[in-house]
């Protein structure tokens, strides 16, 4: 039976000096495990994967508190897929199932006029997002000639997405208002 592990540590994100998830998910931790009963394959493959990035920004470049910002971002996400494949003579076949999920948050506040206590403002942005799918497929291949082969397949999918959002002024209280003209 093939089995195959591959994963990446805190240390190899840094010594690779990755910096989006799209390089991580070439990365990820995953599994595959192929079992052979008769004329079929069954396979399984699984994905897991997350990164935090903590990036800070002194946006004024001076030793005062004056302009700071400051992104606190974490992400997770997982897949599986099980998959049956076969055939007989001039007819192929895979069906299976797709499961993945993401977990996904990020504050990013930024500070200005720190220095000044109570006259310093604060912006809060915070925004996250989940991603959970579910998907059956099934796809037949059957081989009319050597050069020619007809392919037809069904797919379902169900998925689900929720994202939430704050945006805001941390140093204004409720309920102030502004006036602005020309």
């Amino acid at each position: 039976m093939p089995f195959s592990i591959t994963a990446i540590s805190e240390a190899d994100v840094e010594i690779r000096d990755i910096t989006s998830i799209g390089e991580v998910g070439a990365l990820a931790p995953n599994l595959q495990v192929t079992n052979t009963p008769g004329n079929s394959t069954a396979a399984q493959i699984a994905i897991r994967g997350g990164v935090t990035i903590n990036p800070a920004l002194d946006l004024d470049g001076t030793p005062l508190d004056v302009a700071h910002t400051q992104r606190h971002s974490d992400y997770e996400s997982f897949s599986q897929e099980i998959q049956l494949l076969g055939g007989a003579g001039d007819l192929n076949y895979v069906a299976g199932v797709y499961v993945f999920r993401d977990d996904g948050f990020t504050d990013n506040t930024q500070r200005f006029f720190g220095a000044f206590g109570p006259f310093g403002q604060t912006f809060v942005s915070r925004y996250g997002f989940e991603t959970d799918i579910v998907a059956l497929f099934v796809q037949f291949d059957h081989a009319l000639s050597e050069a020619l082969t007809l392919t037809a397949g069904l797919r379902y999918t169900d998925e689900s997405k929720e994202i939430e959002r704050e945006l805001g002024n941390a140093g204004i209280p409720a309920g102030t208002t502004a006036e602005y003209q020309l």
